[in-house]
């Protein structure tokens, strides 16, 4: 699993800055960004494949920072994206294969 040093919270703290409240909520895959707020707060417990959704987005918002603004990593994470079959990375995401979506960020570097 990526980047395991960061706490759920302190995951979705950066996801916050990074993607914006309601983005980062969607990649948990969490059914309200109510359930989100409450684990960033510590009041609920993530389970391993909403820890791992969030290690993922993480992983990719670390991966593309230095090649672009914060607005353009925004919407590479909700556009459709051809080599994720015209899904959102943020969409694959939260549907468990950040595996997948790490492939489309090198992808996106690569092409400059």
């Amino acid at each position: 699993m990526p980047n395991e040093t960061l706490t759920v919270p302190q995951l979705i703290q950066v996801l916050e800055r990074e993607l914006g409240d309601k983005l980062a909520w969607l990649v948990t895959g969490l059914s309200s960004e109510k359930e989100m707020k409450q684990i960033k707060r510590g009041r609920e417990k993530a389970d391993d494949e909403v820890e791992s959704r969030l290690r993922y987005a993480h992983e990719v918002v670390t991966m593309l920072k230095p090649y672009d603004a914060r607005d353009v990593i925004r919407a590479w994470f909700i556009g459709m994206n051809p080599i994720l079959g015209d899904e959102a990375p943020a969409s694959v995401i939260a549907a468990g294969k950040g595996e997948d979506a790490l492939e489309a960020a090198k992808a996106f570097i690569a092409e400059g």
